[in-house]
């Protein structure tokens, strides 16, 4: 503050020489306080902007300062210019009334483009950050569909195992072991013998709960599923695993902080009510995850990103018309997440 008014004795003229004579002109000091204001608006939107670039390198161009700082610059511009004239110039009550207003109006509208072009700033980030989301929701959609078909294929195995049984039977007969031996080795390194089995009748859903125990199974947390036949086939494929991946996603780096990892999936019918649908899920939590606020805290670097898996399940959620409820349990410190859907479509 202080330095953008020593440069407003600069930007004014005469200002240095004749500031006893300026203090007693309102329309002067007027014009100089807004100088003043404006020079300093700008110092802090470039401070801010270099503040922003070192916490998140490239992130940030250089660019965007250049239509907030442009817009100040030029409104100083024209504010000393109505200086200037009020100085010189011998003007009616009612011009400088109109100038006086002008001039506020003009400042106004700096604040409010500056805040504006923030807030257009932050949405375009943010969508930004929900198109890579989906993007990469699109590119699990596909992985879980090949895991599908794989599935598909690793029954087609089993169904014909006995013909390839026989045909193992003929080349014993003819002693031909080392056309056994290919044999047996395809079979047993083939990618239908390495697929998962199964713990739901939804393909994707059994794709996405093979995927999370094989890496729970290399950090040795316990991963454990119930889920009801047909629970869950209201729901697209689409929207299954941008649902469920974000939820074990999430359960899963909480689990990997405890020294006794465990993450529970359940997936039921209410007793009460054969047509609610229940989700839970159960994890190990290292401590309690919300705020005083009762928001969700995140200890992940890159703070920007984070919430975006949260909002992609809200949005499943209420596309289905369901209630989520999330809480953490301080006797067994375990998270727990809550979906019911009572209105399916």
């Amino acid at each position: 503050m202080c330095i953008t008014e020593l440069i407003v004795m600069v930007a004014v003229p005469d200002y240095g020489q004749n500031v006893l004579g300026y203090i007693d002109s309102f329309k002067v000091q007027v014009m100089i306080y807004y100088i003043s204001k404006l020079l300093y608006l700008i110092f802090m939107y470039i401070a801010s902007y270099i503040l922003s670039k070192k916490e998140h390198p490239g992130t940030t161009s250089t660019l965007k300062i250049f239509a907030p700082v442009g817009i100040c610059a030029i409104s100083v511009f024209i504010i000393n210019s109505f200086c200037i004239l009020c100085v010189n110039i011998s003007l009616s009550t009612k011009y400088i009334t109109l100038i006086l207003i002008s001039a506020t109006v003009l400042l106004c509208l700096n604040v409010l483009a500056i805040n504006m072009y923030n807030y257009i700033e932050k949405q375009y980030i943010q969508n930004e950050k929900l198109n890579l989301q989906l993007q990469n929701e699109s590119l699990s959609i596909e992985y879980y569909k090949q895991l599908a078909e794989m599935d598909e294929k690793q029954k087609i195995m089993i169904h014909d195992i006995k013909n390839h049984l026989l045909s193992i039977k003929e080349l014993n007969k003819e002693h031909n072991y080392n056309e056994i031996d290919k044999y047996i080795s395809t079979l047993l390194y083939s990618e239908e013998f390495s697929k998962p089995v199964m713990v739901s009748d939804n393909e994707i859903l059994n794709a996405i709960a093979y995927r999370f125990q094989k890496k729970c199974s290399d950090k040795n947390i316990t991963f454990i599923t119930d889920i009801r036949s047909k629970t869950v086939s209201f729901i697209s494929p689409d929207d299954c695993t941008s649902l469920f991946c974000n939820l074990l996603d999430n359960a899963y780096e909480a689990a990997c902080k405890t020294d006794d990892g465990h993450i529970t999936l359940k997936i039921c019918s209410d007793t009460s009510d054969k047509l609610t649908i229940m989700v839970n899920v159960v994890n190990s939590c290292n401590g309690n995850p919300f705020d005083s606020h009762g928001k969700l805290k995140t200890s992940k670097k890159d703070t920007i990103s984070h919430g975006y898996g949260l909002k992609s399940i809200e949005r499943v959620v209420n596309k289905y018309n369901g209630f989520i409820d999330m809480y953490y349990d301080e006797n067994d410190s375990t998270f727990h997440t809550l979906i019911s859907f009572s209105d399916r479509m």
